[in-house]
Formats: structure tokens, sequence, C-alpha cells
């Protein structure tokens, strides 16, 4: 799916994330709202993907159909005519206060967050030495695009571990055997690593759920590197507040009064319910 991932940007094409554990409603609301015009999936659920969306091309990956139709086609390097306006993916919110709305994000959205985190996270190092990220997110949700753009999108290496990993000596042989350097995920999910058997570990990044001083100092009895707590929604690329903390710094939330770190190339505003800007101290 990864590889599909990346030859669908080269294309021009956007892709729209689909879980084969959503309902088949959900499925087919998503499809038929963007108009989509092939899918891609697991030959486990291509059969599925076909009932769902009568006249939708359907290409199943593994299949023997596909594989010969692949092995027709040039193996030279395509040009890509993307540009930086195309469409890179659109991600689907849970929909619980009505109908699920799709968030469209640009490939100028995805360069500009790996060219800030790269820059960030692995700065002079990210130029000679090698680094390694662990694919832990679903493909559906955005944070599965922070670990592409650091690992394959930098020329950095990216580990990937089954869906239903589980944390035990064999994960962490595995990891420290493709030397990982980067990690990131959940709080909750990263309070079941335990960060000190991880030998290469470089950095860590919690996201997705509020960072709390228990998981914090978990961390900390584990590891000295830098941890980040991030925050963003989904329209600013996965996330625009950083919020970092050297080896030795107290733990502080991320609290406009506070000092934080916005990626580069973005702005935080601070509105009124009129959606105009308010002077510093006011409510807002």
């Amino acid at each position: 799916m990864i590889t599909s991932i990346l030859a669908i940007w080269k294309s021009g094409a956007a892709y729209v994330p689909i879980d084969p554990n959503y309902p088949n409603n959900r499925i087919q609301y998503i499809l038929e709202d963007t108009e989509a015009k092939i899918i891609v999936a697991d030959h486990t659920y291509g059969s599925r993907m076909k009932e769902i969306a009568k006249g939708t091309l359907v290409v199943e990956i593994g299949s023997t159909f596909t594989t010969a139709a692949l092995q027709k086609q040039s193996a030279s390097n395509c040009v890509s005519n993307a540009s930086e306006h195309n469409l890179a993916y659109v991600i689907y919110t849970s929909g619980t206060t009505g109908k699920p709305k799709g968030v469209l994000i640009e490939h100028r959205g995805v360069v500009n967050l790996r060219n800030d985190l790269k820059a960030h996270y692995f700065g002079a190092r990210g130029n000679s030495d090698q680094q390694a990220a662990l694919f832990l997110s679903n493909y559906v949700f955005d944070f599965s695009v922070e670990q592409l753009v650091l690992s394959i999108l930098s020329s950095n290496k990216l580990i990937i571990v089954s869906s239903n990993v589980t944390i035990d000596g064999q994960f962490y042989c595995y990891a420290n055997a493709n030397g990982l350097t980067y990690l990131s995920g959940t709080p909750t999910f990263l309070q079941q690593i335990d960060m000190s058997k991880l030998t290469h570990l470089q950095s860590l990044t919690a996201a997705g759920e509020e960072f709390h001083i228990s998981h914090y100092e978990k961390i900390r009895k584990e590891f000295s590197g830098t941890v980040v707590n991030t925050y963003g929604v989904i329209e600013t690329t996965v996330y625009n507040i950083v919020n970092s903390f050297k080896s030795g710094a107290p733990f502080l939330k991320i609290r406009l009064d506070r000092s934080f770190r916005i990626r580069r190339n973005l702005w935080l505003m601070t509105v009124c319910n009129c959606c105009h800007e308010v002077p510093l101290g006011a409510s807002a």
C-alpha cells in the first residue's frame, strides 16, 4: 500500500485512504463524494470493493492479473507532472456530528511538512547519517504521512511492522537491527514501549492525544533524548504546533501563554467569535 501511495503521488493524483473495517455505507459515501476513478485494494478485499463500487475500476495488489499487467510496463523512471497545487490526499473526518467531511491536502503541504520536520528533528545529521522511522500509524490517519515524509521522502529508512504488532523481545530486536532512530505515536501507545531497550533511538514524538505529565515522566525514566509533543488540525497537514523537551527539561503543556514552535510557513492566530484577530491578552 505504501508503494501505491508513492506511485499515486508521482502520477499527480491524490489518494483517499479507506479502512477495510469501515461499514459499507461509509465506504460508498466516500467513493461517491470523491468520485474516485480507481480503487487500489489488497486481493483480500477486492471482491468486496467491486460489490460496493460497481462500475469503478478495482486494482487488486498482488493478484495474478495485476502482476502480469505490471510486468508488461516499462521499468524506466517515469517523469512526474505533479505540481505543488495537485492534491496529495483527502482525509475524511469521523463524521460523529454528521456526514464525514473530506479535508483536501495539496502536495505543497506535504513538502512543507517534510522540509520543516526533517530540519527540526534530524538537523545537519540528516544530510549524512541515515535516520530510521517506524511506520506505526494506520495509513487512514494523516499521522502516517509524518512517518512517510521523515523516512522515504527524506532519503531515510522506513521500518514497517505488522498492524497488530506485539511489543516484545522480537520487536526490540527488529527495531534495533534496523537502526530505529525516530519514533512517533500516541501517548497511549508509547507507554507500551520500554524506550531503554531501543539502542539507537534519538528522538520521539507524542501526538494525537493529550500528553500528560505521567506520560512524560514514564518516558523520561527510560529515555534522555529529545521528546516532542505536537498538536494541530488535519488542515495544517498533520500538525503545526511543536513543543520540544530537551534532556532534563520540565514538563509543560502546550498553551498559548507559553513558548512553543510553529512550523515554518504557517501561522497561529487568535480570533474572536466573528473571526477577527484579537490583540495580545484579549479573550478569544
